[in-house]
């Protein structure tokens, strides 16, 4: 099989990861594996170097900007006719839309949408975002295959399309996995003491997070228990960063928040926590919480995407928008002994390993996409 993955670029981010883990899988299984990005990797963390020396061959268009579209789908045309692939393979709403030109261009070439969200509350988003993920779905019309990390998500394209597959996310289980000593390390970096209890929320800063209900949940918890400390771990829009701030200030929770920004060592700042939240209004398949779970972290998490499914009985999901139902999570994991609440940590971690890894990430795929070219 010859497959071209497209996507917007390989910063920082669990859509990106996922593409990077399933392009390694499918050249480790003899496929040829092209992955192109719209612009050159700039000086933020990226995942090519995930990429190099793999197989897998790189390339990017080179765009230069939002408004640079007429020379940047003439070097999309000019790639496809190079590489001549069997399946043109989208990731989020901007790769699926150029994978849709692709197969307008190249008719026989099998399109696929890679959806990674349930629902997107369009209003959080300029007029720019909005019309993409409007135009991505009815581009979906066209797709040969959707493929989703999640039932809701899937549910919303079958409108659409109608081939959907459900395929969950793959976590490397050897890279994120118990490590206390660093953890010690992550905790002396942040300046919380050992027997700190430590609850952290890792999501870029963007609306649909929802940091607002994760910082009401922290005031009134840390009314509640005393030597808890909140770490807020991502980076994104430094302007909605300080409006965050000033509202931890007046819930009067500013002192107990710290705002560590990105890291590149995510199993090391995974280690350090005692719970992992998610507040977020909406997602498809959260991987910060699959892979804080194969760290042995024990996770709430607000009921969105693929969360029921991924959670199980290893944590607890709470209502969206929920901060009093957030905090009495929190409450009753603060409350089991170390003993017990490192009981239920192993089971999260083993129910990543049996479930959602990157061996079935792989199989799944590689075994849906292979059906896909053998239809007429």
């Amino acid at each position: 099989m010859k497959i071209l993955f497209l996507i917007r670029s390989l910063d920082r981010g669990g859509a990106e990861r996922q593409l990077c883990l399933l392009a390694n899988a499918l050249a480790d299984a003899g496929h040829t594996v092209h992955v192109c990005t719209f612009y050159r990797p700039g000086d933020t963390l990226n995942y090519l170097d995930v990429l190099s020396g793999t197989g897998v061959c790189l390339h990017d268009l080179g765009k230069s900007g939002r408004w640079d579209v007429l020379g940047f789908l003439f070097r999309c045309w000019r790639l496809v006719s190079d590489i001549e692939p069997e399946v043109v393979h989208g990731y989020l709403p901007t790769g699926n839309i150029l994978a849709s030109f692709c197969k307008l261009v190249r008719p026989r070439t099998r399109l696929v949408f890679g959806v990674r969200s349930d629902v997107m509350h369009l209003q959080f988003y300029d007029c720019i975002g909005r019309f993409a993920y409007w135009l991505e779905r009815r581009m979906a019309s066209i797709a040969n295959l959707v493929i989703a990390n999640s039932s809701q998500g899937g549910e919303t394209y079958r409108a659409y399309c109608r081939e959907v597959a459900i395929i969950p996310n793959g976590i490397d289980t050897e890279k994120f996995c118990p490590n206390a000593g660093a953890g010690i390390a992550f905790r002396e970096q942040w300046k919380i003491d050992h027997d700190a209890f430590l609850i952290g929320m890792v999501a870029r800063i963007d609306p649909m997070k929802d940091h607002e209900t994760f910082l009401r949940a922290a005031a009134a918890f840390a009314k509640r228990c005393s030597n808890v400390k909140f770490v807020v771990v991502g980076g994104g829009d430094f302007q909605r960063q300080q409006k965050l701030q000033r509202l931890a200030d007046r819930l009067g929770v500013l002192s107990s928040v710290i705002w560590a920004g990105e890291f590149d060592d995510m199993p090391a700042c995974y280690n350090a926590l005692d719970l992992v939240t998610l507040a977020s209004k909406g997602e498809g398949f959260p991987n910060v919480i699959a892979e804080a779970m194969a760290c042995a972290v024990v996770p709430v998490v607000s009921n969105v995407g693929a969360v029921l499914e991924l959670v199980g009985d290893a944590g607890a999901v709470v209502p969206v928008g929920d901060a009093d139902a957030l905090k009495k999570s929190w409450f009753s994991f603060h409350e089991m002994t170390k003993e017990d609440l490192k009981a239920v940590g192993a089971k999260a971690r083993d129910r990543i390993g049996s479930n959602f890894s990157t061996d079935i990430l792989a199989r799944e795929s590689e075994k849906i996409l292979m059906s896909l070219l053998q239809k007429d």
